[in-house]
């Protein structure tokens, strides 16, 4: 697992960097939503929203992380058809 890791094309580097970001901007729309529901507290339907679009962002996060490493894996042949 430690070889394949270490050996990642640039292309899929850049594409999991650029889908960690948007899972961070994901997830920080989810904090400031929470933010906002302790400083106003406006509804607790605000809370659970903001709850689930943070998680969405961390999964996305993982997710992106997973997908690169496997089309890594199988772009240099770790992984056969």
């Amino acid at each position: 697992m430690k070889n394949i890791a270490c050996k990642l094309d640039k292309k899929i580097f850049d594409l999991i960097i650029l889908f960690e970001k948007f899972s961070f901007l994901i997830s920080f729309i989810g904090i400031i939503i929470l933010y906002i529901y302790f400083k106003c507290y406006i509804d607790i339907t605000l809370y659970k929203i903001s709850l689930i679009i943070f998680r969405t962002g961390l999964l996305a996060g993982i997710c992106s992380l997973c997908f690169g490493i496997f089309f890594n894996a199988l772009n240099q042949g770790f992984i056969h058809k």
